[in-house]
């Protein structure tokens, strides 16, 4: 391919048949829509120009869309996903986290969503840098969303009702599961969090987002 059409690079700036990316910037409300509906791209083994009008596309460190990215072998997981494994920090008003969407991504170190009800299986699995991430309005939290996430020693969830939480196994190889991490929740969901199915296994990592202004900044 010779003009702007050509085909999405992949993970860690590989190109896909002719090395190249999509040239193209998109607001931030497209981005979100990415994080949110990346599940869209799957079975597509490159971008094309449509699949980029269709909506399918990935967020890079520069911001620009450079449509579905293709990993070669591994999990299928991160073969599948549609957000570039470089990005450093999100701030997302996304309706949802899907699947995996951010698995591999080894440079994330910060990630907040205001209005996120959902966290996909694996979404943030191996996102080895990742030392904070903060939830306005999550309402459920899947398998292994946080497997690996092995410096983060700060998860806030500000929702006003509780958060379910699939399996434990969500905070699998992270400080939440050994020793440092804290979940910061508000202080009259404090006691239910530390009973409720799940998230009572880490009890004594809760603590109230009204207590410590330091990390959270205030309780919206």
């Amino acid at each position: 391919m010779s003009n702007n059409t050509t085909r999405a690079a992949g993970p860690g700036g590989v190109g896909g048949v002719d090395g190249d990316a999509y040239p193209l910037a998109y607001t931030g409300a497209e981005i979100d829509t990415a994080i949110s509906g990346w599940q869209t791209a799957k079975s597509q083994a490159d971008a094309t120009a449509a699949d980029i009008a269709a909506g399918k596309k990935a967020i890079t460190t520069a911001g620009l869309v450079t449509g579905t990215m293709q990993a070669s072998g591994g999990d299928s997981g991160i073969a599948d996903a549609i957000i570039n494994r470089s990005v450093e920090n999100i701030n997302s008003i996304a309706e949802n986290v899907g699947e995996s969407a951010f698995y591999g991504c080894e440079k994330l170190a910060t990630a907040r969503f205001s209005v996120a009800l959902n966290v996909g299986k694996s979404a943030f699995r191996q996102c080895v840098a990742l030392a904070e991430i903060d939830f306005h309005e999550a309402q459920e939290i899947s398998e292994y969303a946080f497997y690996g996430c092995k410096v983060c020693n700060i998860f806030i969830f500000r929702s006003k009702s509780l958060c379910k939480l699939v399996n434990s196994n969500a905070f699998t190889n992270t400080p939440i599961r050994s020793s440092g991490g804290y979940i910061y929740v508000p202080s009259d969901l404090l006691d239910r969090y530390k009973s409720a199915t799940n998230w009572g296994t880490f009890s004594s990592k809760f603590r109230a987002i009204e207590d410590y202004p330091e990390i959270c900044g205030g309780t919206t």
